[in-house]
């Protein structure tokens, strides 16, 4: 008796193991599939588009190791996130900052500039947002802007919009947004423009907007997105009339310094269950 006892509690353990085993593989699966597959654009309540000149963000910052753990720090923040003002021609310094964002994927613009200094763009978008595709202007337009714009169209569930992002040229504001104006054109796609336009004070009318006038510049010339001292609106987010409805709220990330750049994050949150 104590024998057959035995061995149905050795039966019993045996089976407990095998269970125990098939729920650890289970969540398992579970993580991983989490972790390496996009999000059912349903589950996501709001999507946040973010823009960020990190100043001349090059090997120096990158060799920081307190200053790119602040920058992965606050980009973790948002599902998508333009990075401006990337002056690193070995591309190492966007590595070393997509390292410490892993849920996140990038691509990079190619270098620009009329003169002998180049930038790019980096575009940051985590699992709740597919790209579909980027197109970078850089070789067709550099005639036309100073740092020519990276275009790219992301979806979430059903909500398609399509990104803009530049870094216009300080003395030549006006001129770079008729051509931005001119190249865009008039889409009845979901549009965002979005970056350091430096749309403000004696670089543009003092604030007083002459382009994208039926579109909604949803950073207003009253809002401050430098670290200066000054009160400027440099960095802007416009958006087209397709995409005012999935439009929920503007905001500026401001906690941040000299040394870690002159320019404020702005970020805009948009609704992608609204059609």
């Amino acid at each position: 008796m104590r024998r057959n006892a035995a061995v149905l509690l050795l039966v019993v353990f045996v089976l407990c193991i095998v269970l125990l085993g098939f729920f650890a593989v289970y969540l398992l699966y579970g993580l991983f599939s989490d972790s390496t597959n996009p999000l059912d654009g349903n589950d996501v309540d709001s999507v946040s588009v973010a823009s960020w000149n990190l100043q001349n963000f090059g090997r120096s910052k990158a060799d920081n190791e307190s200053l790119l753990e602040y920058y992965a720090g606050k980009i973790s923040a948002y599902d998508v996130c333009v990075i401006q003002e990337i002056s690193d021609p070995s591309s190492q310094a966007i590595v070393s900052l997509a390292e410490r964002l892993p849920t996140y994927r990038y691509v990079m613009s190619t270098p620009a500039g009329q003169g002998s200094s180049k930038e790019q763009y980096a575009l940051f978008y985590n699992r709740n947002v597919e790209l579909l595709e980027t197109y970078d202007w850089t070789t067709e337009k550099q005639e036309f802007f100073e740092r020519p714009p990276l275009e790219a169209t992301f979806q979430v569930g059903n909500w398609t919009f399509r990104l803009w992002t530049i870094h216009v040229k300080v003395d030549n504001v006006a001129e770079e947004l008729s051509n931005l104006e001119t190249l865009i054109g008039s889409p009845s796609q979901d549009t965002i423009v979005i970056g350091d336009l430096n749309a403000d004070g004696q670089n543009y009318f003092e604030g007083m907007v002459h382009h994208f006038l039926g579109w909604a510049w949803v950073i207003t010339s009253s809002m401050d997105t430098t670290v200066a001292l000054s009160n400027h609106a440099y960095d802007r987010i416009i958006i087209n009339t397709a995409a005012q409805n999935n439009f929920v709220t503007v905001g500026i990330m401001d906690e941040v310094v000299a040394s870690q750049s002159d320019h404020f994050l702005v970020y805009g949150v948009f609704n992608p269950s609204v059609q």
